[in-house]
């Protein structure tokens, strides 16, 4: 599936060569004409990154930034800043606040690439009551993907909802429950971890409600790695 990016631009050219662009990099693009239309779409269409030009009519990108950040369906999304304009230190300071970054145009196309695919990192949402797990799950995949972790069933619905994961790891502790809800409300592939040999009844149930993978405890690093970048297929090769 290829991850959506929002880029919001007044001019319909520079619209058009970024769309041509980022097709052309593997990204599905969604428009926006300005501030208001950019909103409207980031709660609709949920988009992986927003590419918000800093002035357009009517919402500026600053604007535009701080509703997305403020909406709990959107405030995930990552946010990068276009503007023609030199900007000054104090000018340079408030767009970070509502930004991962900015660029100046013309800007250095490589490196901006580099940016999308730094903050497209495939997100993991780990949810497990045993903290020394989830830290050693976020020292595992940090590298490669972003982790999210959660210490119990209801707070790892809520970031299911709102975080929009690639992934969620699941540990068997959690309940069966939990898995079927994300699989089925928030249609989210799940990975799940346990202590405890399992039978062939188990192993059936958890087929039936379409857990994509089972690893046990303890596991070697290198499996890990491989079972959620075959469930992945943005996980980047290397660290």
């Amino acid at each position: 599936m290829k991850r959506s990016i929002l880029v919001a631009e007044d001019h319909e050219v520079v619209l058009e060569v970024f769309r041509e662009w980022l097709t052309r990099h593997g990204y599905a693009v969604l428009v926006a004409h300005g501030g208001v239309e950019a909103i409207t779409i980031a709660k609709q269409q949920r988009p992986r990154l927003a590419i918000l030009d800093y002035s357009m009519p009517g919402m500026d990108g600053i604007t535009a930034a701080r509703a997305i950040r403020e909406a709990p369906e959107t405030r995930h999304i990552p946010i990068i800043m276009m503007t023609a304009m030199t900007l000054t230190n104090a000018t340079e300071e408030e767009a970070l606040r509502g930004f991962d970054d900015f660029f100046e145009k013309p800007f250095d196309t490589e490196r901006f690439l580099a940016k999308i695919r730094e903050l497209l990192k495939p997100r993991v949402l780990v949810i497990d009551d045993n903290l020394c797990f989830c830290d050693l799950m976020v020292r595992a995949l940090s590298t490669r993907c972003a982790v999210i972790t959660a210490n119990n069933r209801k707070k790892g619905m809520e970031l299911a909802v709102l975080e929009d994961p690639d992934l969620v790891i699941l540990d068997r502790s959690q309940g069966e429950e939990i898995a079927m809800d994300i699989i089925d409300n928030c249609n989210i592939p799940v990975m799940m971890v346990t202590g405890s040999s399992l039978t062939d009844a188990e192993k059936e149930v958890f087929h039936a409600i379409s857990i994509k993978a089972i690893i046990g405890k303890p596991f070697e690093m290198a499996e890990l790695r491989t079972t959620v970048a075959a469930l992945l297929p943005q996980f980047p090769p290397s660290a």
